[in-house]
C-alpha cells in the first residue's frame, strides 16, 4: 500500500466509519468471515493488501474511491487565533480583513490593488501582523502563514461579535438587494418549539458547516478555476415571524 503516513490517514478514517456506523472489529470480522484477531492486527499495524482492503470496505459499503475522499476530508486543518490577537484583531477590524485578504490571495501585491492601498499602508499592515507573528513578512513583502486558511472564532473569545456585528448586516443588505438575479438567496422561517429541538437544530447546523468547509476546501485544492465565493448567515431567536413583539 502507500507510505505511512497515507495509510495512517487511510486507517484512521476507516476506525472513524466503523465508530459512526457503530460497528466493532467483531462485526467487521462476521461481515467478511475473517477471525476478530485477524481483523485487530490489520488496524495495529495498518497493513494489508489492496484487495483486502477492498473486500473490509465492501462489507461496510464504501469503496476505496469514498475512504480516500474521506480521508482528504479529514485532513482539513483549523487554526484558533489567541486570544490575545483575537482581541486586537476585534478593535482594529481593518487588520483582521487584511489579513483574511492575505491569506486569500496569497498575494501583497494583489491585495494593495483590490484594496487601493498605499505602499506605506500595506506596510503598515503587515509589520504589525508580522508582530502579532501570524504571519512571517520576508524580503520584497513576501509573507509566510503561520495558520491554515480556515479559521474558527473562539466561542470565549471577542472577534466573533466584532465580526458578526460588521460583516452580517452588509452580507443581508447584499443579498436582499440582489434577490432577483437568481445568485443570492435568502430563507425565513420560524416555528415553535423544544429547546432540545432548537439545541439539535443548532449543532446539526454546526455539523453541516464543518462538513462544507471540508469539501469546499478540497475543491479550492482539486478545482481551483471553478470555485465562487459564497457566503451564509443564520439568525435565531424567540422571535415570530411577522410579528414586531418578541415572543418568549
Amino acid at each position: 500500500m502507500k507510505n505511512k503516513s497515507e495509510k495512517t490517514l487511510i486507517f484512521t478514517a476507516f476506525k472513524s466509519v466503523l465508530k459512526e456506523r457503530k460497528l466493532t472489529y467483531q462485526d467487521l470480522a462476521k461481515r467478511t468471515q475473517s477471525s476478530e484477531s485477524s481483523i485487530k492486527r490489520i488496524f495495529s499495524i495498518e497493513e494489508c493488501s489492496l484487495t483486502r482492503l477492498t473486500d473490509l470496505l465492501a462489507a461496510v459499503d464504501i469503496t476505496l474511491s469514498d475512504l480516500l475522499e474521506y480521508a482528504s476530508l479529514r485532513q482539513v486543518d483549523v487554526a484558533t487565533l489567541p486570544l490575545e490577537t483575537e482581541e486586537f484583531f476585534a478593535l482594529n477590524l481593518d487588520y483582521f480583513f487584511i489579513y483574511r485578504k492575505l491569506i486569500h490571495h496569497r498575494s501583497t501585491e494583489e491585495v494593495r490593488k483590490r484594496e487601493k492601498l498605499s505602499a506605506a499602508q500595506m506596510t503598515k499592515y503587515l509589520k504589525k501582523l508580522d508582530e502579532l507573528q501570524i504571519i512571517k513578512w520576508l524580503p520584497g513583502d513576501r509573507i509566510q502563514f503561520f495558520h491554515p486558511e480556515y479559521l474558527k472564532f473562539r466561542d470565549d473569545g471577542p472577534l466573533k461579535e466584532a465580526v458578526y456585528k460588521s460583516w452580517i448586516p452588509k452580507l443581508n443588505k447584499i443579498v436582499l438587494d440582489n434577490m432577483g438575479d437568481g445568485e443570492h438567496v435568502s430563507r425565513i422561517f420560524s416555528a415553535r418549539c423544544t429547546p432540545e429541538l432548537k439545541a439539535s437544530f443548532l449543532q446539526e447546523f454546526e455539523d453541516l458547516i464543518e462538513r462544507f468547509i471540508k469539501r469546499a476546501s478540497l475543491e479550492i485544492k482539486t478545482q481551483p478555476g471553478r470555485t465562487k465565493p459564497m457566503a451564509a448567515s443564520l439568525a435565531l431567536g424567540p422571535l415570530r415571524v411577522g410579528l414586531d413583539e418578541w415572543d418568549a
